[in-house]
């Protein structure tokens, strides 16, 4: 065998094994398991606080609860080796009485793969806080019980309200592509039709002001139990 012919050989077997090596890779990451990752962060509020929150391909869930911290947690998931392309921050500002938190999820836009950043929010029910909440597509739930005003906007979820009874509140609400409803709640409506929402409660507690939106979903505002006492 003449030795070009030979070295012709040898180096199609090379390449050959390459491409089995880059195929198995290729086979072992596309059947491998997502991978997932918690970025947590906790907030010492002063009283008044102001949340800023966005994500995106997740769910949006603000949750009261006993103690005195805030605790911002991103969910993280994504195919295997792109998990590190995600990232997460949430970061305070006091000034006197007011705490601001900012919390942000980013991932690249040029890259073919799906990632998603699922957000938990969870409020000391002592507080009283403004909310604006921003998701591309995903989910939005919240559990209020000392809100001054809340700010929903996911162009592709529904969003469910859950109020102490007896809330008194304003809200405006739209959807492109869905229904609202109230659950029974009686409001004074200037505007009141399956896809637009304009009213507000005659007596109640506390005064909130809402304004929701979802592009593609429900919206959803009910009464749950009484609100919690706190001493």
């Amino acid at each position: 065998m003449k030795r070009s012919t030979k070295n012709i050989i040898l180096a199609l077997v090379v390449i050959a094994g390459v491409i089995g090596v880059s195929v198995a890779a290729a086979i072992h990451n596309a059947l491998a398991p997502p991978e997932q990752r918690e970025d947590t962060s906790y907030f010492t509020p002063n009283e008044n606080v102001a949340i800023k929150a966005f994500t995106f391909n997740g769910d949006i869930q603000v949750e009261p609860i006993e103690g005195s911290q805030i605790i911002v947690t991103y969910q993280a998931q994504a195919p295997y080796g792109y998990l590190k392309d995600i990232q997460t921050s949430a970061k305070e500002t006091v000034n006197g009485s007011l705490t601001t938190i900012v919390a942000a999820a980013s991932r690249p836009t040029n890259v073919d793969v799906e990632y998603h950043a699922s957000l938990i929010i969870k409020l000391p029910k002592s507080a009283t806080y403004n909310l604006t909440l921003t998701t591309s597509s995903g989910d939005v739930n919240i559990q209020t019980d000392k809100a001054r005003e809340v700010g929903v906007i996911t162009d592709n979820g529904d969003v469910t309200v859950s109020l102490p009874q007896s809330t008194q509140f304003q809200v405006t609400a739209s959807v492109a592509n869905g229904v609202i409803s109230h659950q029974g709640i009686t409001l004074d409506t200037s505007v009141d039709s399956a896809t637009r929402l304009k009213g507000a409660t005659a007596t109640g507690e506390s005064n909130l002001v809402m304004t929701l939106m979802s592009g593609y979903g429900d919206i959803t505002i009910k009464y749950t139990a009484q609100r919690a006492e706190v001493t």
